[in-house]
């Protein structure tokens, strides 16, 4: 399979200090990954006026954006992190792809909408997952 949809993934979290992420969180309906480099560029002599550059560094961001829905364990775990800081707030995390790869890891919760929108609104739950070192990442 090469072409998706997006509703093929699936994600699941884990609470802090578990080992693995077994638990899904439902009414998420957008996850959108930021993958950001950290080039450094130097312009030697040896190249006349070409430049030359490393990649020195990788950070994976994962948005969320969905509804809050109390009583579901996935929604309820990232909700309940409204006011935690420090190492209350990474917890297991892992993305499976259609074709059987994987992506998992620590991640940092940064929850930045727990509740609330507009009186006719739908509740939001919306939060980024921000990659605690390097993810790993399972071949299918």
């Amino acid at each position: 399979m090469a072409v998706y949809p997006t509703h093929g993934l699936t994600f699941k979290v884990g609470k802090a200090g578990d080992a693995s992420a077994a638990i899904a969180v439902k009414d998420v309906y957008s996850i959108e990954p930021k993958l950001k480099g950290q080039v450094k560029t130097w312009n030697p002599l040896d190249q006349h006026g070409w430049q030359r550059a490393l990649m020195t560094g990788k950070a994976l961001t994962i948005t969320h954006k969905g509804q809050r829905n109390e009583g579901d364990p996935g929604n309820d775990l990232i909700a309940d992190l409204l006011l935690a800081v420090g190492s209350a707030c990474t917890i297991p995390y892992e993305i499976d792809f259609p074709s059987g790869a994987k992506l998992s890891g620590n991640v940092v919760v940064d929850l930045s909408t727990p509740f609330g929108g507009a009186s006719t609104d739908l509740s939001a739950l919306e939060w980024d997952a921000v990659f605690d070192g390097a993810p790993i990442w399972t071949a299918a």
